[in-house]
């Protein structure tokens, strides 16, 4: 269970989700930059963490395939700010093992790092 101020803080970083539909309610700082990077406005141009490379440079159906199938626009939104800080997350492992299934796949054409 989380307390008030830190799930004030979750929802300002990360986003305000519903509870009952995981819709996104209230964007948050790294929602806002998946949002902002899905319209073109801005690039990853440098990143030392894999999770938020692959988030920002991953097609929507890479990112929807390693995460069992068809997510909506929230789920995709969501799932990529979660890449870019895993372990913050209950489902952190899943998130890291994505990220090493991803990074296994993309040693052999050069595209990993």
């Amino acid at each position: 269970m989380m307390g008030e101020g830190n799930e004030s803080l979750f929802n300002r970083f990360f986003a305000k989700k519903d509870p009952v539909t995981g819709k996104i309610q209230e964007d948050g700082a790294i929602s806002m930059l998946v949002k902002l990077w899905k319209a073109g406005y801005i690039n990853l141009f440098n990143s030392n963490n894999l999770g938020a490379k692959y988030a920002f440079s991953l097609s929507d159906s890479e990112i929807s395939a390693g995460f069992g199938g068809d997510l909506s626009t929230d789920e995709l939104v969501f799932t990529r700010a979660k890449l870019a800080i895993a372990r913050f997350f209950p489902d952190a492992q899943e998130l890291i093992g994505f990220i090493a299934n991803e990074f296994i796949k993309r040693v052999a054409d050069g595209q990993a790092l």
